[in-house]
């Protein structure tokens, strides 16, 4: 997904990348054209799409979070624009 590999996406139905190294503003972090918002330090995580308040956040195939307010593509994700909120866990047995 990433031209520079600055990125990685972990499932493809996820909505969110990981930042691999630090990220400064306007960078180019996929070959479709994503730019980020601001600086991005590495292992923190940012929008691959706009969000609108109470839109889920995707990681690792689940929800681990609900938008809070605007986001946009290309802006890191924090504990000011996004609420903690993960699917329920069933057990097998």
């Amino acid at each position: 997904m990433s031209p520079l590999h600055t990125v990685l996406l972990i499932h493809p139905t996820d909505n969110l990348l990981v930042a691999l190294q630090d990220l400064a503003p306007d960078t180019l972090v996929t070959e479709e054209g994503l730019r980020t918002q601001q600086a991005i330090p590495a292992k923190h995580k940012l929008s691959m799409t706009s969000l609108q308040p109470g839109d889920e956040l995707r990681m690792y195939g689940v929800t681990v979070a609900k938008a809070l307010k605007p986001i946009a593509a290309g802006e890191a994700i924090t504990t000011a624009n996004v609420q903690h909120q993960a699917n329920s866990v069933s057990q097998r047995q």
